[in-house]
């Protein structure tokens, strides 16, 4: 599927499936995961030449993520997406708070969000240092935090959080403060609930179970791929922001476990 069927397809009801939908057909070198690794770099190296000659814009931006989504399936993984794409977008802007499993949700989430909206994903403000990726970092304008001080932290999304919304952009956080295959509600912090709750907008939570790509052991981000591993996404309804942060951080977090149980994922009982 190109990622103008894709966009409308989301738009129109939220839903994809790899299989349903007739992802593309998985190759034989894709079997091999440097091929994985190969197509990788080339959508960083092709976002991040087109973000220095000021060309990334969120069209772009989500064709390159898009082919992030290809990528997976021609390596033999499948994609499964559902959102209530009609109530997010009733809802616009919105604040969406996501469980954090690997890098590929950082790769794929500009293709499932921005047919919704313009974005503006929180990340560590490392990020727009790295080499070569740095340039599709600051040219997507996010909003960084340094992940040390958590006050600062509350202080810069509620900050520049407030900006994006104002302007009409969607906002998407982590609020883990690292990539974990296992959900540890206690660390789910509530910076989105409160964003949500300052500008009176929508909270969405967002499961996802991504390790298709598994955490390395030396370097973190490139780790071995589980090709049984479907790459899955789900969100809840938006919770209204009358509820309050606490009641509406509570919910994000009953509803994400409850989905990520349901796929198998394993939940971390937080303490009483």
């Amino acid at each position: 599927m190109d990622w103008d069927t894709f966009r409308e397809k989301i738009q129109q009801d939220g839903r994809y499936s790899s299989a349903a939908d007739g992802g593309e057909p998985a190759v034989f070198a894709g079997r091999f995961d440097a091929y994985f690794y190969q197509g990788l770099a080339s959508v960083v190296w092709h976002c991040s030449a087109r973000a220095r000659r000021g060309e990334l814009d969120s069209y772009w931006w989500g064709y390159w993520s898009m082919e992030m989504i290809r990528l997976i399936e021609r390596c033999g993984g499948q994609v499964e997406i559902d959102m209530p794409a009609t109530e997010m977008q009733a809802g616009k802007p919105f604040v969406v708070a996501a469980n954090h499993m690997s890098l590929l949700e950082t790769t794929i989430l500009p293709a499932v969000l921005l047919p919704l909206g313009p974005l503006a994903v929180v990340v560590k403000d490392s990020l727009l240092e790295y080499p070569v990726f740095r340039h599709t970092m600051r040219a997507t304008r996010p909003i960084s935090v340094g992940r040390k001080d958590p006050r600062s932290d509350l202080k810069t999304v509620l900050r520049d959080g407030s900006a994006a919304l104002q302007e009409g952009r969607n906002v998407l956080i982590f609020p883990q403060a690292t990539r974990d295959a296992v959900f540890r509600p206690a660390v789910f912090n509530s910076l989105g609930a409160k964003l949500a709750e300052r500008n009176k907008r929508p909270l969405v939570p967002m499961a996802l179970k991504t390790d298709f790509m598994g955490l390395g052991r030396i370097f973190k981000d490139i780790g071995r791929l589980d090709r049984s591993q479907t790459v899955r996404l789900s969100c809840s309804a938006p919770l209204p922001p009358e509820q309050g942060h606490r009641a509406v951080h509570a919910a994000a977090k009953a509803g994400i476990s409850a989905m990520l149980g349901e796929w198998g994922v394993q939940i971390e009982k937080e303490a009483q």
